[in-house]
């Protein structure tokens, strides 16, 4: 009992101890509450104040974040921004003072230099973060730009000094070039000199020529008109001597009328070749080898001497409407031309009007002037591959007689006895000197062209052979 009493009667020290406690505490809680509230106070101003200068983006920018972690109770953020923008508006107007809402206002020079910057709408921390981004890739710019201009100094450097040695390379050259123009200049002037020397000497021996010329040439003009006058003369009397030559033309009508007609004429001569080209084809029936008599237009046909004209051709490639002659044959002091007429009298372009021909005697196709049986043979032939007919007795069809020579004298001389072949021979030449004499009469009597060998040779242009005596 009497320890139950020593502990009622201690005194409750823990009692006061936790009462002592507790009213700390709440001393302290109080205390704080009210800096706590206080400070709630100060961060929701802050926050209202941080609002009008960034917008919620901005607030998760890298800088207004730097901005909050060095805020404190005596730094806030908001004391920063003011502090910074007071430090800005010195740095602008000159005064200090200015409140936030009149630096970032509509009407506030904040606002102002973002129109002008082209940033209208924007926070100042968003236009401040873009400026910064903007300065950063200028200056990373300018190292870039930095770096070509120093390669293009080096490179500068280089062809600078390239173009200093090109430069005395050709300052060299233009020094050998100038030497070796004076040298020239120098051999020019003293050939300059020596040309003129030269030129005074020929020119006194030009004028001693021209005059010299000058008479000689007044003597030559005066010979020329003399001449011309002759030539004139001359060229009279040849017209005369045409026009009466004309006069005896073969007529166009009768028996001789096929002897003054042309088959074609002359269209080319080549100079070069001697080739003559015809307005004959195988249209007409030309062939290879066909040979013409040439005439003067200005005569006629069956002109000329033997009735030959200037000359003869000989067709050597036929075309469809034109043919390609040789000159097988030229008169003395005559040419072919083009125009001139050409005619064979056994060619005929109509294949159904044929002529027809009687050949009879014997002819020299040898050249060696001993007529005989086969130079008839050769005629002959010649006359029916060029489509002619060849008849055996004369006829009111016949359209030429082609005589060769006139048989000998049937009195022959022999030694001796005669015999019966001898007797037969002189016999046969009788005959053919009574059947010669009988075509002539008959060929006279029905109007029939008679033609010796020299003269049908002649109008065919035959010249392949010595055939026709000149």
């Amino acid at each position: 009992m009497a320890t139950v009493r020593t502990q009622r009667s201690a005194p409750p020290y823990a009692l006061i101890v936790f009462i002592g406690l507790f009213l700390v505490v709440t001393v302290v809680a109080i205390l704080l509450y009210l800096k706590l509230g206080k400070a709630e106070q100060t961060a929701s101003a802050d926050q209202q104040n941080l609002a009008l200068i960034a917008s919620t983006e901005d607030q998760n920018l890298p800088i207004v974040a730097d901005l909050k972690a060095n805020a404190s109770a005596s730094n806030t953020v908001v004391r920063q921004l003011v502090s910074q923008i007071n430090q800005l508006e010195v740095e602008i107007s000159g005064n200090s003072g200015t409140r936030v809402s009149q630096l970032i206002g509509p009407s506030g020079p904040v606002n102002r230099v973002l129109t002008k910057a082209g940033m209208t709408g924007k926070s100042l921390v968003l236009a401040l973060s873009q400026v910064d981004s903007a300065l950063v890739n200028a200056q990373n710019e300018i190292k870039q730009y930095r770096l070509h201009l120093a390669n293009y100094q080096r490179r500068f450097a280089s062809t600078r000094s390239s173009f200093k040695d090109d430069i005395h390379a050709i300052n060299d050259k233009l020094t050998s070039a100038q030497n070796r123009i004076d040298a020239l200049t120098a051999k020019l002037n003293a050939a300059n000199t020596q040309v003129s020397t030269e030129a005074g000497t020929l020119q006194q021996q030009i004028t001693g020529e021209q005059t010299k010329y000058i008479s000689e040439l007044r003597g030559q003009v005066i010979q020329i008109q003399q001449l011309k006058q002759e030539l004139q003369a001359r060229i009279a009397v040849v017209q005369d001597l045409r026009n009466q030559i004309a006069a005896y033309r073969a007529p166009n009508t009768g028996a001789n009328a096929i002897l003054s007609q042309a088959d074609g004429k002359v269209i080319r001569v080549s100079p070069m070749t001697q080739h003559v080209y015809i307005n004959l084809g195988t249209s007409e029936h030309i062939t290879v080898g066909l040979s013409f008599a040439v005439y003067n237009p200005n005569l006629g046909v069956n002109t000329g001497q033997n009735g030959g004209g200037v000359g003869s051709i000989s067709v050597i490639r036929a075309g469809k409407f034109a043919s390609v002659c040789r000159i097988t044959h030229l008169q003395p002091n005559e040419q072919i031309f083009a125009g001139d007429l050409i005619a064979n009298p056994v060619f005929h372009k109509d294949q159904n009007r044929k002529f027809h021909f009687v050949i009879y005697g014997d002819f020299d196709v040898n050249g060696n002037g001993v007529p005989t049986a086969a130079g008839r043979r050769e005629i002959v032939r010649l006359v029916e591959s060029w489509g002619g007919v060849v008849q055996k007795h004369l006829s009111t069809q016949t359209d030429f007689l082609v005589l060769g020579s006139r048989p000998a004298n049937s009195e022959l001389n022999f030694s001796g006895v005669e015999t019966a072949q001898t007797a037969a021979l002189k016999a046969a030449r009788a005959t053919q000197q009574q059947r010669y004499g009988h075509l002539e009469q008959k060929a006279q009597n029905l109007s029939v062209p008679i033609l010796n060998a020299n003269r049908f040779l002649a109008m065919i242009g035959y010249y392949a052979h010595p055939l026709v005596r000149q």
